[in-house]
This record gives structure tokens, C-alpha cells and sequence, in this order.
């Protein structure tokens, strides 16, 4: 994984690192050799891929027409350079920086532990700064925190603030001293404990800030007593249209509270209330705000307790909301009664495109409900029913709504357990299904006898682009008939078999088809995963007179660079 970079509408571009730039979890190590697009790293599965959004809406592509050459990336974090340097731009191990002073800077992130006393000078009232993140950032003594305070409070350009902080003394006071400002766009603090002082601050900032429309307020712990005066400076709010509070305590009473505040005049789009036990007296209440909302699209209740009633509630305004296109309701104890309701309310539904019911204790019945409403719809392009305990006949009752359904992109079945015959179930549509392109059954206990036919069915499909098999019992018979199916399939592009059993002579025919990629093969096939196994390592010949799998790999990626395979 790289750097990821953002840019602003004036151009500058900043470059956000991820959380472990090095190889292991949370990131991809380097190709095994230079020459090679050999992966032999040991990261977890790729399954499930959840779709979560950017951490504030600045995290996007880069504005057409502009180019990374118009500014570079400036984080202290990764120089490794103290104050004095960046305040300066003295010299050192060979590269010249440029004054602050002289940088017009716009944007500032990951600043890691430079200090308040760089902070407040770069805060000063003329400067250009616009946007400053400080996630992970150490807050520092109080007289240090002071003058970084009055700097945030002085400043009269700042638009955008990320800042993390679990002093609540600290945090209350830079609450209070980002209230002066009212030019911000957006605010995001994770972890800042603002308390009811800071939520009457927070709230004088929706109030007063006729430009903001992004608010983000992650375990800041907002209960249903401090949401009120928020809920109440929201009313009048007509700018905001994102509005994130992850890990709080709104529970039922809040959730009412604030859905009385989002009524048909609000302005909102995305509403995310992750963990924050809303139950279903909450589900209910925010029923009320999807008949009556004219712009909410992304609603996100993961982690709320919410129940059958409460889904119920949600499911029964589907049927009159014109304006959703994402649902988000994993890990709640819907129940098939819970999906029985979200089935008929789908139905009558034509905005919903994702549904998320990850962890949602659906079942062969619940199963069978959401595909009937899969049958008729005419926008879901992305159902994740993972890990719900779907055997054979919950994943038959999806396949057959694949005969019929026109708009699914994505299928996610990721820890079920819909075995081997229901695997067969599932690849005897996709010789007639037109639409798609994402499949993803790992980890269900699937084998040869289930992976035959989906091979099969692969070799006609003109439209499936990955498959995910991960975790699952496919030995040589069933990577011999994929690899067959690689070769004669023109839009499959990634197949991921890390932790089967496919052996060397599994690897040696996946091999075959990698190579085939040189002549007859979809240019377009890029990704294998098959690390874990049971690959032989080494150059010498092994059982059945073929040369050791890893080898044998190598040598098909050198003939076709544009497949990187990994081991």
C-alpha cells in the first residue's frame, strides 16, 4: 500500500501515510525479487473488502486538469526533522528544504510530535494555512497547549482541523478556541472527550458556521444529555451534509433527539452513528427522518443493538424514500423476522444500490427473504452477507434470484457455510448472468466437487472480473479446472486461493495459464493469491516429475509481467 495523496481545489497536494507503511499487517511487502512481481508476503485474506468511506471528504482524487508537479507532499512526520528545520529550512542528508515562511502552505498533515510552539507559528493570523491535521499528534504541556490554542483562536484562514486528543482539559479548550473561527468547512476529532462544555462549543460552531458541512466526532463521548444543544444549533444549520459520530453514547433517547433536528429542511447526506446503542427505540426514530429526509444517500447504523422491530421501522420507510443509495447494518441481531421485514421494504425500493448485513444473524430464512427482493430489484449493485451462517439452501435461494436479477455487481458471502453443493447452486446462473462482476465465498467450506462446476460455468461468464476462494478446502482437481477456465475466460482479472490445499501440481497448472497470458490470455488478468498452499519451495522436481511450485510461478510472471502472483 503507498502513500495516498489529496489535493485542494487551489492545487496543493498532501500525502497521507497509512498506519504501517512497512511489510505485515496493514500493508503489502515489496516484490520478492526486482525483476518479478513475485509477492511472498504473509498478509491476512483479502476477504471481506469493506467499501468504507475516505476519513473527511478531502481525502479524494486529485481535480482534473491539476497535476502532482504543482506543489509536494509536507509531512514532518516522515522527514524526521525537528522544528528548528522546518522552520527554517536548513539542510540536512543531502535535501534542501524551503522556509515555512515561504512555502504559501495550504494544507499541513500527519504532523506526528512537532511541537505546539511550530503549531502556533504556523497559525499566525496572516498565514495561509488553510487545513491541518493533527491525528496522532501528542499534545503537550499546558503552557505549550495554551499558546496553541490561542493560535487556533487568532487564525482567521483555517478551514479544515483533524485533531486528536484524550486530555479532556485540552480537548475542551481547543473545542472553545476552533468556536472563533467561522470559516471552517469541516472538524474531525477522534478520541477528544469535549464533555458537556465542549458540546455547547461544537454546537456554537454548527450555529455560526454558515461554511461547514463536515463534522466528525469519534469517541468524544456525546451522550443523549450533550447531543441536545447540537440537535438544536442543527436546526438552523443548512450547510452541513456530513455529519459522523462513531463510538458515543446516543443511545435511544439521543437518537431521538437528534432525528427530530434532521428534519425535512436538512441539508444532511451521510449520517454514520457506529456504535452507539440506538437500539431499536433509535431505528425507530430515524425511520421518521427516512420518510421525511429530501437528500439523506448514506445511512451507516453498524453496532447498535437494533433488532426485528426496529428494523421493521427502518424497512417500512424504505418503501417512500427516494434518496438512499447506501444502507449499512452489519453486526445488529436482525434475525430472519428482522430480514423478512428489510426484504418487503426493499422491494418497493428503487435508490438503495449497497446493503451491508454483515454479522446480521440472517440465516437460511433471512437469506431467502433478501433474495427475493434480489429477484425484483432494480438498483442493488453491492450485498454483503457475510458471516451469518447461510448453508446450501440459503445460497440456492440467492442463485436463483441471480437468474433473474440485472443489477448485482457485488456478492459477498465471506464466513458461511453454504459448502460444496451450495457453491454449485451459485455457479449455474453465472452462465447466464450478464451483471456480475465480484464474487466472493471464502472461507465456507468449499472443495473440489463445488469448485468444478463454478470452473465450468467461468469458462461461458463474460462478466465476472474477481473470485475469492480464500480459506476453503480446493486441492489440485480444483485448481486444474480454474486454471483451464483462466485460459479460456477473456474478463477475469483476479483470483485469490490463499489457504487451500492446491499443491504443486495445482500451482503448476495455474502456472500454464499465467503463461498463456503472453499470447492468448485476457491482457487484463492481473492478481493470483496463493500463498498457504502447500507449495514446494526451491528449484528441485518434486512428485509427478514437475519442478517445484514457487519456481515454476516465477518463471510464468517473468513471461507475464502484467500478473503479479503471490506466495
Amino acid at each position: 500500500m503507498g502513500n495516498r495523496t489529496s489535493s485542494t481545489a487551489s492545487g496543493v497536494r498532501v500525502q497521507h501515510r497509512p498506519n504501517d507503511s512497512k511489510s505485515g499487517a496493514g500493508g503489502l511487502a515489496a516484490p520478492l525479487h526486482a525483476d518479478t512481481d513475485v509477492d511472498t508476503s504473509e498478509n491476512n485474506d483479502p476477504s471481506p473488502i469493506p467499501s468504507t468511506p475516505p476519513r473527511h471528504p478531502l481525502d479524494k482524487a486529485q481535480p482534473s486538469g491539476q497535476t502532482g508537479e504543482q506543489s509536494s507532499a509536507v509531512t514532518p512526520r516522515e522527514s524526521g526533522y525537528d522544528d528548528e528545520m522546518w522552520s527554517t529550512g536548513s539542510e540536512a542528508h543531502g535535501d534542501r528544504w524551503t522556509p515555512l515562511s515561504a512555502c504559501q502552505l495550504q494544507r499541513m498533515g500527519a504532523l506526528g510530535n512537532v511541537s505546539h510552539a511550530l503549531l502556533s507559528r504556523l497559525l499566525g493570523p496572516d498565514d495561509v494555512l488553510k487545513e491541518i491535521d493533527l491525528i496522532d499528534h501528542e499534545h503537550q504541556a499546558s503552557h505549550v497547549d495554551s499558546a496553541w490554542h490561542q493560535a487556533v483562536e487568532l487564525n482567521t484562514r483555517l478551514v479544515h482541523i483533524d485533531n486528536e486528543c484524550t486530555n479532556a482539559g485540552s480537548a475542551c479548550r481547543f473545542v472553545v478556541a476552533v468556536n472563533v473561527n467561522d470559516a471552517l468547512t469541516g472538524l474531525h476529532c477522534i478520541g477528544v472527550p469535549v464533555g458537556d462544555d465542549g458540546a455547547a462549543s461544537v454546537a456554537s460552531i454548527i450555529a455560526k458556521c454558515p461554511t461547514l458541512t463536515f463534522l466528525h466526532l469519534q469517541s468524544t463521548a456525546i451522550s443523549a444529555g450533550s447531543i441536545v444543544g447540537i440537535a438544536q444549533a442543527l436546526r438552523s444549520n443548512h450547510s452541513l451534509t456530513s455529519l459522523h459520530l462513531p463510538h458515543n453514547d446516543l443511545r435511544g433517547q439521543g437518537t431521538k433527539v437528534l432525528a427530530v433536528a434532521l428534519g425535512s429542511e436538512s441539508e444532511l447526506k451521510e449520517l454514520r452513528l457506529l456504535n452507539n446503542r440506538i437500539g431499536d427505540d433509535g431505528a425507530r426514530a430515524l425511520s421518521e427522518v427516512l420518510r421525511s429526509s429530501r437528500c439523506l444517500a448514506i445511512l451507516d447504523l453498524e453496532r447498535n443493538d437494533i433488532g426485528a422491530s426496529g428494523m421493521a421501522a427502518l424497512a417500512s420507510a424504505l418503501g417512500s424514500n427516494t434518496t438512499l443509495t447506501r444502507l449499512l447494518i452489519p453486526d445488529n441481531p436482525l434475525g430472519d423476522r428482522g430480514a423478512a421485514s428489510l426484504g418487503r421494504g426493499l422491494t418497493l425500493n428503487t435508490t438503495v444500490t449497497e446493503l451491508n448485513l454483515w454479522k446480521t444473524q440472517l440465516g437460511n430464512l433471512g437469506a431467502a427473504a433478501i433474495a427475493a427482493a434480489l429477484k425484483v430489484s432494480t438498483s442493488l449493485r453491492k450485498l454483503d452477507m457475510s458471516h451469518n451462517a447461510i448453508g446450501p439452501s440459503g445460497a440456492a435461494s440467492i442463485g436463483d434470484a441471480l437468474e433473474t436479477n440485472t443489477t448485482l455487481e457485488k456478492l459477498i458471502l465471506y464466513l458461511n457455510g453454504i459448502g460444496d453443493s451450495g457453491l454449485v447452486a451459485l455457479a449455474e446462473p453465472l452462465c447466464r448472468n450478464n451483471t456480475l462482476r465480484v464474487l466472493d465465498v471464502g472461507r465456507n467450506n468449499v472443495g473440489d466437487a463445488g469448485v468444478l462446476p463454478l470452473a465450468t460455468a467461468l469458462e461461458s461468464n463474460t462478466c465476472l472480473i474477481e473470485l475469492n476462494l480464500t480459506h476453503n478446502r480446493v486441492a489440485e482437481a480444483g485448481a486444474v479446472a480454474l486454471a483451464a477456465a483462466i485460459q479460456r475466460n477473456g474478463t477475469i482479472q483476479k483470483v485469490h486461493l490463499q489457504r487451500n490445499a492446491i499443491g504443486d501440481y495445482g500451482a503448476h497448472a495455474l502456472a500454464i495459464a499465467i503463461t498463456a497470458s503472453a499470447s492468448s490470455l485476457s491482457a487484463s488478468f492481473s492478481e493470483l493469491d496463493l500463498r498457504d498452499n502447500q507449495i514446494s519451495t526451491g528449484t528441485n522436481y518434486v512428485d509427478k516429475g514437475i519442478p517445484a511450485g514457487e519456481s515454476r510461478l516465477k518463471e510464468a510472471v517473468l513471461m507475464s509481467p502484467n500478473v503479479k502472483v503471490r506466495l
